[in-house]
């Protein structure tokens, strides 16, 4: 976590020192987008669905494993790292200061791999994509021609799935792998932003931005758990967040 935040406050840094000159207005029209990144996923807080239910509903331990359940509280995983995206979008223009793009973006690299209190160890790989509507506040000023910081927000759809889990177990427990069921969740997405726009040609800008991203839920499906630890599981239920870098072209 604190390189992360390094990181993230390194490119604020950088994009408050670009926007130390001042940018002339663009004109109004369409324009198109092309994105990539990368996001720092937040907790997951990955929990059973119904960690009250000792038969099906309590795998994910927070506390001591005992006669074959996980002991009180109930457990989390956090970790599920890092992912690059690739993304699209359309846009239009409506004066100097605003403008609204929708966009499509994917991405790949999220990855479970987080141990709870039993211990035991999990591992899946997460994906998501998300359509999202923006809209943007540019601050075209009067020193330069080349800088146009901006501020930002949107709201939309969200998919987000992950693979089985895979969980080794550790000893004392007899070797062997269970795997848990995957699932796919899709909701409400909403994200914040802010950067700046260099312009490179007449038409033609360099992006570079910051943004949080709620990507909303990610879910497992209610079903069996195949393996060492054979039985009925109710699922379990986190979040999609994330800090996020961009680097693209508005053209």
């Amino acid at each position: 976590m604190p390189v992360r935040l390094t990181l993230i406050s390194a490119f604020a840094f950088a994009l408050l020192c670009l926007c130390a000159g001042q940018a002339s207005a663009q004109s109004k029209g369409w324009y198109w987008r092309l994105d990539t990144g990368y996001s720092f996923a937040s907790d997951a807080n990955l929990k059973d669905k119904n960690p009250g239910n000792p038969v099906g509903g309590n795998y994910i331990c927070g506390g001591a494993l005992a006669l074959g359940a996980c002991g009180n509280p109930p457990g989390e995983l956090n970790d599920i790292g890092e992912a690059w995206i690739a993304g699209v979008g359309v846009g239009y223009r409506f004066s100097p200061r605003l403008r609204a793009d929708v966009t499509a973006s994917y991405r790949s690299g999220f990855k479970l791999d987080a141990v709870d209190a039993a211990p035991s160890t999990y591992s899946a790989d997460i994906t998501s994509y998300n359509v999202m509507v923006n809209g943007y506040v540019d601050f075209p000023l009067q020193r330069t021609k080349t800088v146009v910081p901006y501020v930002g927000a949107g709201v939309g759809y969200a998919r987000n799935k992950i693979d089985d889990i895979s969980n080794p177990n550790l000893p004392p427990i007899p070797p062997g792998t269970s795997t848990l069921p995957g699932g796919t969740k899709s909701g409400l997405a909403w994200q914040v932003s802010f950067g700046v726009g260099i312009q490179l040609a007449p038409k033609v800008m360099l992006d570079l931005g910051y943004r949080y991203l709620d990507s909303g839920k990610i879910e497992t499906s209610a079903g069996n758990v195949t393996g060492f630890f054979a039985q009925p599981y109710d699922g379990a239920t986190g979040n999609l967040r994330a800090h996020e870098l961009q680097v693209g072209v508005r053209f």
